[in-house]
């Protein structure tokens, strides 16, 4: 498989100047990127597509806002403040949507394709019948709940994951605007993949290997804070 292009490098990068801050030693981090490049071409041909689709979806999500530039492109600063923003209620939208093209392009991966015998591949938005996402997070439910599915002319995707709250721990930041938003997270989430197509049912499951992400406006009492 082959590397990354420049524009995932200089993503790369300017995640990498966020997290150590602008200290003159860029070329530590770019000798840092190109040994992980290096370490993702031993990758399986689908996981390194998907990763690659992950960078190329981050770098071009900011035209979906008011900065109408690439994230590879901003000042620190800027990429720092859509960083934090991008838990606003209309940007989740953009990163689920994100979430599920890199779903169905995995899914349409050569690797995946002679794993099922079939390909299967998001046409385009509009050819997308529809796009569902829901989250059940009840105070008294022993399990929280998301689900996220897609219906195509010719096959339905459904994801769903569910984790116990005492398997959660929540943390507390500000927005740049000053308000205080909670995240509920866990590294050990139950998931299911379902592929619906006319004539089969394909389905991939993980017991407790899931990450799963909450952000909302209070803490959960259900969850413990962390931090």
């Amino acid at each position: 498989m082959g590397g990354f292009s420049e524009q995932q490098r200089r993503t790369l990068l300017t995640m990498g100047t966020l997290l150590v801050g602008e200290t003159g030693c860029n070329h530590s981090l770019e000798r840092a990127i190109q040994a992980f490049e290096q370490w993702s071409t031993r990758l399986e041909p689908a996981a390194c597509f998907v990763l690659r689709s992950v960078l190329t979806a981050w770098n071009l999500m900011p035209l979906f806002s008011r900065h109408l530039s690439p994230f590879a492109t901003m000042s620190p600063d800027v990429a720092q403040q859509f960083s934090e923003g991008i838990r606003d209620p209309y940007r989740l939208m953009v990163m689920r949507i994100v979430k599920g093209l890199a779903g169905l392009a995995f899914l349409s991966e050569p690797a995946i394709a002679k794993r099922f015998g079939l390909a299967f591949a998001l046409r385009g938005m509009r050819s997308c019948l529809s796009v569902k996402s829901e989250a059940r997070l009840p105070h008294d439910a022993p399990k929280f709940v998301w689900q996220w599915e897609a219906q195509e002319r010719d096959f339905h995707l459904k994801i769903e994951c569910e984790a116990e709250p005492r398997h959660f721990l929540g943390a507390r930041y500000i927005t740049p605007s000053g308000a205080p938003r909670y995240c509920h997270n866990t590294k050990v989430a139950a998931a299911t993949l379902t592929l619906r197509t006319s004539g089969a049912v394909y389905r991939l499951t993980t017991r407790d290997s899931c990450a799963l992400e909450w952000v909302l406006p209070e803490a959960h009492p259900a969850v413990k804070q962390w931090v």
